[in-house]
Order: C-alpha cells, then structure tokens, then sequence
C-alpha cells in the first residue's frame, strides 16, 4: 500500500475504466500504460505512516479520513466476520492484505 501511495504522490490516479486491472488474465508481464492525458483530479498530497499498535494515532488519521490499513486475512475469525466490531485476539499479525479504515467506535454501547 505505501508503495502504491508513493507513486501517486508524483502521479495523478487514472479510473480503472481507463486502466482495467489484468492480472490472472495473461500469464506475460505487462507494460504500464500510464498517460499522463487519462488522469484525474485524484491526488494524494502526502503520506504519513501510523505506529503500530497506536490506536490514537490511528483514531486520529480516521478523524481526517480514510486509511490505509494492513490486516491479516487469512484467518478463520476473519474470513467469518459478519457484523459488528472485530475484537478478536486471534486477528493475528502476519500482514497480508489492505483494507480501508472508514470510522472507529463501539457497538451497541
């Protein structure tokens, strides 16, 4: 995700009606197709990195909007979230997928 982060703070987003995302399609690598003329107004004007395990650092980022957030996924206590908020000890550590962080709170108090 940082890396992708980065790259966009010297490159404007392009929709990806524009550029389709084609992985699994073809087992060749590809070329970047980037032109600067199908770009957006999208921007990311800076990145900053939250320390890990500093939940008012990270309440303060939401505060300011989304976030970028590493999670493990592959867990069973994952996989099988429904509703609510996650509290599990058994999230786990080993990252390997990024979601976004919308809001923080409390569920039913």
């Amino acid at each position: 995700m940082v890396l992708a982060l980065r790259y966009f703070e010297k490159h404007d987003a392009i929709l990806e009606a524009t550029y389709p995302y084609t992985s699994g399609v073809s087992k060749k690598k590809g070329e970047c197709k980037y032109a600067e003329d199908d770009h957006t107004k999208v921007e990311v004007a800076s990145i900053n990195n939250v320390t890990p395990d500093m939940s008012n650092q990270l309440k303060a980022a939401i505060k300011m909007g989304p976030v970028s957030v590493a999670i493990e996924a592959d867990k069973t206590v994952f996989q099988q979230y429904k509703t609510g908020v996650m509290d599990s000890v058994d999230c786990g550590t080993q990252l390997d997928h990024g979601v976004l962080a919308v809001g923080y709170g409390s569920d039913n108090g």
